[in-house]
């Protein structure tokens, strides 16, 4: 895949999801409803078949931690 289309792509991609692109990395990152999110590509080969890691901080005042997104 042309490298110049893919970055057009994965910007159009994080303006749709509220993430950041980080061009540096080839990732995607930011935060939505209190979540840190990453979100990558593993295998180059296939660049839109992505990974997502969800982190979260222990907060006692939250009666349900568990929603969706």
């Amino acid at each position: 895949m042309n490298q110049k289309k893919k970055i057009e792509n994965y910007q159009q991609i994080a303006m749709g999801t509220g993430l950041r692109y980080d061009e540096t990395n080839d990732l995607f990152h930011g935060e939505r409803d209190g979540f840190d999110f990453i979100v990558y590509a593993p295998d180059a080969r296939y660049p839109y078949m992505m990974g997502i890691m969800i982190f979260t901080r222990r907060n006692t005042n939250r009666k349900n931690v568990c929603r969706n997104l």
